[in-house]
């Protein structure tokens, strides 16, 4: 430890590189105003700080005779510590000795009582959580919301929910208890970094409103298979009939896409990218996993306003339901179309063609007609869309199977 002027000094200012490692470190005589760790990027350049969360790992650390502060962050607090041995928290954290432990800046939603608690002396931590052993931490970041105009610069918030279904219609961000502020920094643009614990579902929402329209989300590659999921919920209040989903990979995006479940997501089974819309709440919940995850996948979320259920022409109001074309039930009389018939898609119809359909005489589409993802045949002496639309797949989603269309009428 060197003499004179101890402000600002520190004994160890841990590296920009995430997943850095700190072994047989000992520290001795640290007086007042002095520092023995500081964690993260201290360059005065902000673009030449550390983005994103950066996960560090101590073992054989040993500190003697330290009457300043343990811990600082510096400039931003988006570091996880994983003391690998307890050496480092020791006791000197809240006095209980650990075997190993996570340590992480402050965060309400990350206080989880009999898991993760404040130090005793928070001015000496930095104002710092320790997670137990069997406590799983690890960090998302959120990028590259759109509108661009409309993120930038501002707060987000996180809420550990108590149920899946807990709500804060028309609440002030700032009155929600439990909640964190976080304002993105200026070396990141709309970028946010945070620390979460697994098994618990989060409302994650920002100061400006809820309604991106594109948002990444980027793991850590710290997640493993065996650890539980945690879950993420986005509130919309703008309609959104579905979200394309999708994982990319080395920076492309993987087809096919991912389907939405039917059901809940569980944090014990759920993979990657899992994700659960419930429309009536206007909730989406998306699974952060080790399950399904290659070490640098990201998830692409892309809400869409419509695409089955769009209002069209003519003065149609779209069904809040999808027709198949194989279900008796859902045509005119009980009677599906026959080879010969005359057949009109209605203009409030969004239907999808689930068998191939043969040798009708004419059809008109007002509404709209999709394909399942199967070989499909679609033949009729006379094909007019109207004022609805014949779909196979779409920009996001490519078509990848054969559709053949005929028409048997004269030349």
């Amino acid at each position: 430890m060197p003499l004179g002027n101890f402000s600002g000094t520190s004994g160890l200012i841990t590296s920009r590189t995430d997943g850095s490692e700190y072994t047989n470190i000992r520290f001795y005589n640290f007086p007042e105003g002095s520092t023995v760790i500081s964690v993260g990027s201290k360059n005065e350049q902000m673009t030449l700080r550390a983005v994103g969360c950066k996960n560090y790992n101590f073992s054989q650390i040993s500190i003697t005779n330290a009457s300043g502060n343990y811990l600082n962050y510096i400039y931003t607090r988006r570091y996880i510590l994983h003391d690998m041995d307890g050496t480092l928290a020791g006791s000197i954290f809240d006095g209980t000795t650990r075997t190993a432990s996570t340590i992480t800046p402050y965060y309400p939603h990350n206080v989880i009582t009999g898991k993760c608690k404040n130090a005793t002396d928070q001015v000496k931590w930095s104002d710092s959580l320790i997670c137990n052993s069997d406590v799983v931490v690890n960090d998302v970041q959120f990028a590259a919301a759109q509108p661009a105009a409309m993120f930038f610069g501002v707060r987000i918030f996180v809420k550990r929910l108590d149920t899946d279904l807990q709500d804060y219609a028309g609440a002030d961000p700032n009155t929600i208890t439990g909640s964190w502020v976080q304002k993105t920094d200026p070396e990141q643009m709309n970028t946010w970094s945070l620390p979460f614990v697994s098994g618990y579902t989060y409302s994650v929402f920002w100061s400006t409103g809820l309604d991106w329209t594109s948002l990444t989300v980027n793991p850590s590659f710290y997640f493993r298979s065996t650890d539980d999921a945690f879950i993420l919920r986005f509130n919309y209040t703008t309609s959104r009939e579905l979200f394309d989903i999708g994982k990319i990979l080395a920076g492309r995006m993987q087809t096919p896409l991912l389907t939405a479940q039917g059901n809940m997501l569980t944090y014990s089974a759920c993979q990657f990218g899992d994700y659960y819309l419930d429309a009536g709440n206007q909730f989406l919940f998306v699974c952060v996993s080790g399950k399904g995850k290659a070490i640098n996948d990201l998830l692409n979320l892309n809400g869409v306003t419509c695409r089955y259920l769009c209002p069209k022409p003519g003065g149609f109001t779209k069904e809040k339901f999808v027709r198949s074309w194989s279900n008796v039930t859902q045509w005119p009389n009980g009677v599906l179309p026959q080879a010969g018939d005359n057949v009109t898609i209605n203009g409030n119809w969004t239907i999808l063609m689930d068998v191939d359909v043969e040798n009708l005489d004419n059809i008109t589409i007002d509404g709209d007609v999709f394909l399942t993802e199967s070989n499909r045949k679609f033949s009729a002496n006379f094909i007019w869309i109207r004022y609805g639309s014949l779909s196979a797949g779409n920009s996001s989603n490519p078509f990848q199977f054969n559709f053949t269309i005929t028409l048997n009428g004269p030349k």
